[in-house]
C-alpha cells in the first residue's frame, strides 16, 4: 500500500500553502465558511493541487472530491463556476477573470449562480508557481 503524502512530502506549492495560512488568519473562521472557490487552472491537474494545498481536501483526496460532484454548482464547494481557464478563457492573465467571476457570484449575477454565495476565495499562482495571491471576497460586511 502506497503511503499517504503529508505536507512535508506532497508536491505542494509554497504560494498556495502561504495563501491558506493567510486566509485562516484573515477570516479567523476556517475553510468551511467559504461558499465559492476560484482557482487558477491552466492545466487539468491544478484544481486537484489547489484543493489539497489550500486544505479543502486531504492529500490524495481531491480527485474523489471532484468526482463526487462537490465542486459543481450546488455542491459542497462550487469551484471555477465560469468554466475556469481551460473552458472559459485563458489570456495569459486569467486571474482577473477569476476575480470577476467571484464578484459576479457575490452579486448574484453569475451564469452558474451559487445560491446564497456570501464568501468567495480566489487563488492564483504565477511565475511558474513560485508566487501566488489569495483573495477573500465577501458579499456583505461581516
Amino acid at each position: 500500500m502506497k503511503p499517504q503524502p503529508t505536507p512535508e512530502t506532497a508536491p505542494y506549492w509554497e504560494a498556495a500553502r502561504a495563501g491558506e495560512l493567510r486566509v485562516q488568519r484573515c477570516l479567523d473562521c476556517g475553510r468551511h465558511y467559504i461558499d465559492h472557490l476560484m482557482c487558477y487552472d491552466a492545466f487539468a491537474h491544478l484544481p486537484l493541487y489547489m484543493l489539497e494545498d489550500l486544505g479543502f481536501t486531504g492529500y490524495g483526496e481531491s480527485g474523489a472530491f471532484i468526482a463526487e460532484g462537490h465542486t459543481r454548482p450546488g455542491g459542497a464547494l462550487p469551484m471555477n463556476t465560469n468554466g475556469g481557464g481551460l473552458c472559459y478563457t485563458h489570456t495569459g492573465m486569467y486571474g482577473m477573470f477569476a476575480i470577476q467571476e467571484a464578484v459576479r457570484q457575490l452579486r448574484g449575477e453569475a451564469d452558474a449562480q451559487v445560491p446564497g454565495a456570501q464568501l468567495s476565495f480566489v487563488q492564483g499562482v504565477g511565475i511558474f508557481f513560485a508566487a501566488g495571491a489569495s483573495l477573500v471576497l465577501a458579499g456583505r460586511e461581516p
